[in-house]
């Protein structure tokens, strides 16, 4: 990561890989929509800050201010029926279904942070 803390930067990338799981129910059955969402990566005072400044900031525009793109998205369709590319208009999209942005932001906060090696 090319976040500088004076004269260190850190050994890790600066795009983090986000793992979603979905599950929304369609026609009487729970559908799976996992995916792979790709996101600016924050350092600690950035994530300090959107709280304390950004509190009242809805979770969708949140990860549309992180999200760079997307891998295995299968919940916005084209016309076609094939799976839309990533742009700011399928992100809204994919957002604007109940649950998911919050969904997508708290998978965006774990992978975001260490955790304890087991």
């Amino acid at each position: 990561m090319t976040i500088e803390t004076q004269k260190f930067k850190l050994a890790i990338e600066d795009i983090l890989t986000v793992k979603v799981k979905v599950q929304i129910l369609s026609g009487g059955v729970w559908k799976k929509f996992d995916f792979t969402l790709f996101a600016k990566r924050m350092d600690q005072d950035a994530v300090t800050n959107v709280h304390k400044v950004d509190g009242e900031q809805p979770v969708a525009e949140f990860v549309e201010k992180v999200a760079t793109g997307w891998e295995g998205q299968r919940l916005v369709l084209n016309d076609d029926d094939t799976p839309a590319t990533f742009s700011p208009d399928a992100l809204k999209a994919l957002l604007s279904v109940p649950g998911v942005a919050a969904l997508t932001y708290q998978a965006y906060m774990r992978d975001l942070g260490a955790r304890e090696k087991n």
